[in-house]
């Protein structure tokens, strides 16, 4: 008698999530492809020192009428210089897609909160692709630029000699086409940070902090801290264990909801994890695993869902990076998450606003996700 409520409440949960998913229909997914130049391995490459590419005028569509589009996923792996042959992914540092135009201009036509990055996705080492939950996308418009950087790691002398590219796809929804109204996400970024004082930071010169490019690990100085002091999102990690805590007291702006959560490592990250100092809780936990030939990071998990997690904008969070090197050498590390949240704020623009939209860039434009 006492399992009948429990098994009621299982058949009610199991039904609604039937139903939901019945109702949200998938309409015809579209994709937009792009291969980077060839790349030539020509040496060792640590983080952010490898050959790379930017190209600041990519398309999900072009020469069609502006309408809006929703992004749904993106993927990026290596490939041999004929575009088709399989590569291995420990080649990548990075690949990014971003939106070309400021952050002002883009919350202007989608009325989006006052917080963010242009930053719409960034793949690296652990992972290769974002697939958006079911009845999620970040909506753009088909006719405005965006940014593609991507460059190339390596950290084993066998591999020198080799010559790869990265091959990418972003995955879009045409909203005319769908049949139940899309949940907007957009994206907050935040990392772990380092006093450029710490030993581990090593010295950045005066000139890189201006330039906004630091020397020490790729790194650069992100911003001052309440004391004044400038911090860096990239350390180095000699041979054993280290732990990071940065305070996130503003982390996220209103109360949303996370659907999907992305971490940004580097290899020998062992687990990076958001916690919620005012319940004194886990809110979510990335736990890395290192290849185990050679140096690099062969999987990091991520976070994914529609019901999402809730979040509040007067609770204090904290991030907290682990790694473990177990090389016999100085590694750099660096800890980022992306979170992609519902955005409360969006409005939909009409086909006039999509018509005007203006996708000029002005580059003072202070975004820290901008960080690789």
């Amino acid at each position: 008698m006492r399992t009948a409520p429990l098994a009621l409440a299982l058949l009610v949960g199991t039904t609604g999530t039937i139903l939901w998913a019945t109702r949200f229909r998938q309409p015809k997914l579209q994709t937009m492809e792009h291969l980077t130049p060839v790349y030539e391995v020509k040496q060792l490459y640590p983080s952010m020192k490898g050959p790379e590419y930017t190209n600041q005028k990519l398309y999900l569509e072009k020469d069609t009428a502006p309408e809006l589009l929703w992004i749904r996923g993106y993927e990026a792996v290596m490939v041999g210089e004929d575009g088709t042959t399989p590569k291995p992914q420990k080649f990548m540092c990075h690949n990014t897609l971003s939106i070309h135009r400021t952050l002002n201009q883009h919350r202007r036509l989608f009325g989006c909160n006052p917080y963010g990055t242009r930053r719409l996705f960034t793949l690296s080492q652990g992972q290769y692709s974002v697939d958006l939950p079911e009845g999620c996308a970040i909506p753009v418009v088909s006719a405005e630029k965006l940014m593609l950087q991507s460059q190339v790691l390596n950290l084993n002398t066998e591999d020198i000699g080799e010559k790869v590219r990265h091959k990418v796809k972003a995955h879009f929804v045409r909203d005319s086409e769908l049949k139940s109204p899309m949940r907007p996400l957009c994206i907050f970024p935040s990392g772990v940070s380092v006093p450029t004082s710490d030993p581990q930071a090593r010295p950045v010169p005066k000139e890189a902090m201006e330039s906004g490019c630091a020397v020490d690990a790729g790194g650069c100085p992100i911003d001052k801290d309440s004391l004044g002091q400038f911090r860096t999102g990239h350390w180095v990690v000699p041979p054993g264990r280290d732990e990071r805590h940065t305070a996130q007291p503003n982390l996220f702006p209103f109360d949303t909801t996370i659907h999907y959560i992305a971490a940004h490592v580097h290899p020998y990250a062992e687990s990076f994890e958001l916690r919620d100092l005012t319940t004194n809780t886990t809110v979510w936990k990335a736990d890395g695993e290192s290849l185990t030939q050679g140096v690099g990071l062969d999987r990091i998990s991520h976070y994914a869902s529609p019901e999402g997690i809730p979040v509040f904008a007067r609770h204090r969070y904290e991030l907290v990076s682990v790694y473990d090197n177990k090389s016999k050498e100085d590694q750099t590390a660096m800890a980022f998450m992306f979170f992609y949240v519902h955005d409360k704020f969006f409005r939909k623009p009409d086909a006039r606003a999509l018509g005007t939209s203006d996708d000029s860039f002005c580059g003072t434009e202070k975004d820290p996700a901008m960080l690789r």
